[in-house]
């Protein structure tokens, strides 16, 4: 997927934002579980921007955090992984997602698997964004 300058600042916040959320975790396996969303979220963009410090509470990095995820998805990029990435960082964060289950089940329902994708692995992760949003 080709890079705009408009993706590439959403996804320069989304991973500012992750990364200072792992700086101010209350402990190393919160921290650990930021870190693992970061290496998740350059997996799905290969092409990244570089990076500036950023601050805030974690109520304001996670707000920030899902703007940016929505600007990526906005722009084309992948709306399943994204939205899964935003509700581990939800998770970890100890907060109940903004997103209620209607916009899961748009992200889900918009999610057409490429060709020759394993429909096993797709069908685990909608299962797992599902639950989470059910309970």
């Amino acid at each position: 997927m080709f890079m705009t300058l408009a993706h590439a600042i959403a996804l320069a916040e989304a991973r500012s934002c992750l990364a200072a959320l792992a700086d101010t975790a209350s402990d190393i396996y919160q921290s650990n579980h930021y870190e693992r969303l970061l290496v998740d979220l350059d997996g799905l963009h290969p092409i990244g921007p570089g990076l500036a410090p950023t601050t805030g509470t974690k109520a304001e990095l996670l707000d920030r955090l899902e703007a940016a995820v929505d600007q990526m998805i906005d722009l084309g990029g992948d709306g399943l992984n994204l939205e899964l990435l935003l509700t581990g960082a939800f998770e970890a964060a100890g907060f109940p997602q903004a997103n209620d289950s209607n916009v899961c089940l748009s992200v889900v329902a918009d999610s057409v698997p490429p060709h020759g994708a394993s429909t096993h692995l797709i069908t685990r992760r909608v299962l797992g964004l599902l639950a989470y949003h059910i309970t």
